[in-house]
């Protein structure tokens, strides 16, 4: 936390926020919530698998298409220029969309303990704190 003017100030930041360049030095960047997007991609990957969570590896083919379709979707999203966007989906490979879902999966993973909320049970230390008994 910060001070500024003698009040507390929460900062935050901008984590989970991350530039995306797909192509050549020539194509534009975009930015997309990390999190979000992983989340999406979740949503999406456990179409295929059991109720156990476990892949239905005889499923690849469709997980790789809807993988693929992910990502493309992603770039039409979040990248204004719609021209830009269709060149850059028109140039990507399987191996693109994949990559991408991997460093996303990293950057969600990399953010991970900051969505770990502690419980408000669950003492600071191991020592009993000190108990103060009120009367009326």
């Amino acid at each position: 936390m910060s001070a500024a003017n003698g009040e507390r100030i929460l900062d935050v930041g901008r984590q989970g926020r991350i530039k995306v360049h797909f192509g050549d030095d020539t194509d534009p960047t975009f930015y997309i919530d990390a999190i979000e997007v992983y989340n999406s991609f979740a949503e999406m990957d456990m179409q295929f698998r059991d109720e156990k969570g476990e892949f239905d590896k005889t499923k690849t083919a469709d997980w790789n298409k809807a993988c693929w379709g992910f990502v493309q979707q992603v770039v039409l999203d979040h990248l204004a220029d719609q021209k830009a966007a269709e060149k850059i989906n028109a140039g990507m490979s399987l191996t693109d969309a994949r990559r991408f879902l991997k460093l996303l999966q990293e950057e969600a993973n990399r953010l991970i303990p900051f969505f770990r909320l502690d419980s408000a049970e669950r003492r600071s230390s191991p020592e009993s704190s000190p108990t103060v008994a009120y009367s009326e």
